[in-house]
């Protein structure tokens, strides 16, 4: 059986496929967002942040991101999968 991709209603390739990631993983995203917030600091409370230190910080906060969400897809489908209704399994013809 041959998949047409572009069929409407079809699946989309998953990004992994496509060579691209999603934006949240993105360390000059979460750079920018870090850099950004030490220069808000920085204005408000007179906080400053070293280039090393903004380095550490994106990786861990993309470390942190991509733990959070890989527990939560876990914590998910343990949930649904108590809460479903019917079994798993292919339709009798």
């Amino acid at each position: 059986m041959v998949q047409d991709n572009d069929a409407p209603g079809a699946a989309a390739p998953l990004l992994a496929d496509q060579g691209v990631k999603p934006w949240y993983q993105s360390r000059t995203i979460i750079g920018a967002g870090i850099m950004g917030g030490s220069v808000l600091g920085g204005l408000a409370f007179g906080l400053t942040l070293d280039a090393e230190t903004q380095r550490v910080l994106a990786d861990q906060v993309t470390t942190w991101i991509i733990a959070t969400s890989m527990l939560g897809g876990t914590v998910l489908a343990i949930v649904g999968r108590f809460k479903a209704e019917k079994a798993i399994g292919k339709a009798k013809v």
